[in-house]
């Protein structure tokens, strides 16, 4: 039996030295694959013990074809809707023994491809995506990775992938009725851009329950800026009274500000409903009516959801989880 190595820096050969073994029989071992003879295994275990051996994750990913790491795909980390999704992530993926790697893509198609690359280099074993540029502009990537593969709130549902959402046609009907039933006589929905090309169900839910009142949509960015630049706009083309849903809580805020400025008077010319419920909606004035996706729970069923795909439990395609209606001041009865 050799003697034991004087630093930390032990490797499978210092192991397998020190145990009397071939590193073929460290490896068997570490992995728990194969037969070892009990007396072997313990006198292994006490050499990597005793050395203070650290496996290399890599290295283990490598034999088993996948790691621990998940990785999370985030379109823009700086947008307030993803702190509390990312937080249900990652206490799910602490409590079901995995590692979380955070990719901000910033809706960059080359910066997608390269941690898709790097997610698959490392034999990542799972990939939560909540961008849907990626799955839009490389779905066959997607397909073809070894990494199993979770979508969370796209604008559309996928044949081929499994979906987390919120209630998104629901929320989108919820936010227009309650403008209709407040007796705005014109609905606008500020859309995201890639509505205009691609539709989505909040899309389809904010037309429906519209009804019969005259309905537009205008298309912005998901910003501050953009929502105050698409209120321009909207201020411009249409007569108020109006009310608006704007596809998330930072263009409804950034609108608000710019038809306020206007002096327009929000909400008995202007009722304005959010979507998404982040922390500000609560302390602007007047506060934002708006729609609750309850995130931190769709972070939570992503990661659980995941989890059950890589151990090959069966599950459904898709679930679902309960958005809120949340009323403040900035609609009112007309």
């Amino acid at each position: 039996m050799g003697k034991a190595k004087q630093n930390a820096e032990a490797t499978i050969s210092d192991v397998a030295s020190h145990a009397g073994v071939s590193t073929a029989t460290v490896s068997r071992v570490i992995a728990g694959v194969g037969y070892v003879a009990v007396n072997t295994r313990e006198q292994v275990n006490k050499s990597i013990t005793a050395l203070n051996y650290q496996p290399s994750s890599i290295a283990q990913s490598l034999r088993r074809q996948s790691s621990s790491m998940i990785g999370l795909i985030l379109t823009d980390i700086q947008n307030p809707f993803y702190p509390e999704m990312v937080r249900g992530i990652e206490d799910e993926v602490q409590r079901r023994g995995y590692s979380l790697i955070l990719c901000n893509s910033a809706d960059d198609p080359e910066r997608e491809i390269s941690y898709l690359d790097f997610l698959a280099s490392h034999r990542a074993a799972g990939i939560i995506i909540c961008a849907d540029g990626v799955l839009k502009r490389h779905r066959k990537k997607l397909l073809s990775q070894r990494a199993k593969i979770i979508l969370v709130n796209t604008q559309k549902d996928d044949p081929d992938l499994l979906t987390v959402s919120s209630q998104d046609f629901e929320g989108g009907e919820i936010a227009a009725k309650h403008l209709v039933d407040c007796g705005y006589p014109q609905i606008i929905y500020i859309g995201n851009v890639s509505e205009e090309t691609f539709g989505s169900l909040r899309l389809n839910g904010v037309k429906k329950g519209a009804g019969k009142v005259k309905f537009e949509v205008v298309y912005s960015d998901d910003t501050l800026k953009a929502g105050a630049r698409v209120a321009d706009v909207i201020a411009k083309k249409f007569t108020p009274p109006y009310g608006i849903v704007a596809h998330n809580d930072l263009t409804a805020i950034g609108a608000m500000h710019s038809f306020i400025e206007k002096k327009l008077k929000v909400p008995q010319q202007v009722g304005i409903v959010g979507y998404d419920d982040i922390a500000l909606s609560a302390y602007i004035t007047p506060g934002l009516t708006t729609i609750n996706q309850n995130q931190y729970d769709l972070g939570i069923e992503a990661m659980a959801m995941l989890d059950d795909l890589i151990k090959g439990v069966k599950i459904k395609k898709k679930r679902v989880i309960p958005s809120e209606f949340v009323l403040r001041s900035s609609t009112t009865k007309i």
